[in-house]
């Protein structure tokens, strides 16, 4: 499975993320765990030294529900996980919720032929009158199992949320995504802009006066 390119792909995303302080988990269309970064173990440690690939979804999710739930909420644990593993397969929007003193922001991308990806991003929990602002701009709050209620994320990708630029590149170094702070920095109208271009492309575009609308 290392030499497939989708395969490698992820884990160099993976990689990449690590320095943006963002973490990152893949699953196959089964569930199943094919790859992670470092920085999914600084956010959940319980996972280090016992995740590996092909465990299951749900048993990732009993380890951090076994952490995270208090003696009350312990004997709805199954339930819990069964609730979680449905999440995953059909959640299209982020959220957020507080956990080791932080707030993280997870999204779950799909992607054709592999499965889902999972990234999560941290920062310092809000102060109650930022909630409120929040509250009152229309973020909807939602709850799950152990966890405080907190406002829904309105990006539709993680990513766009993340101040620095990225792309992703086949192996022909051609562009296949990019993201909203790439956008701005190089001018872009769009992310189909981007698309299919080298790098040396939107470099040479942006220097030039940017990119028509």
């Amino acid at each position: 499975m290392s030499d497939d390119p989708i395969f490698s792909l992820i884990h160099s995303l993976g990689d990449t993320l690590d320095g943006l302080d963002v973490a990152l988990c893949a699953f196959d269309e089964n569930d199943c765990t094919l790859a992670w970064n470092r920085t999914f173990f600084k956010f959940f440690p319980e996972h280090e030294g016992h995740v590996y690939v092909g465990e299951p979804y749900h048993a990732n999710l009993r380890r951090f529900y076994t952490e995270r739930l208090d003696a009350q909420e312990l004997p709805n644990i199954d339930r819990y996980i069964a609730a979680g593993v449905e999440r995953h397969r059909a959640q299209t929007r982020p959220y957020s919720f507080e956990h080791r003193g932080l707030r993280v922001h997870v999204s779950s991308l799909p992607i054709a032929g592999v499965g889902r990806v999972r990234v999560w991003r941290a920062e310092a929990v809000q102060s109650p009158q930022e909630q409120e602002k929040l509250e009152k701009v229309g973020d909807v709050n939602i709850h799950e199992p152990g966890y405080p209620r907190s406002p829904m994320v309105e990006s539709t990708e993680l990513f766009d949320r993340i101040p620095d630029g990225l792309m992703i590149c086949g192996e022909d170094q051609r562009i296949q995504w990019v993201n909203e702070p790439f956008m701005q920095m190089y001018s872009l109208v769009d992310r189909a802009a981007a698309t299919g271009l080298s790098f040396e492309d939107i470099y040479r575009g942006a220097w030039a006066g940017g990119w028509a609308g």
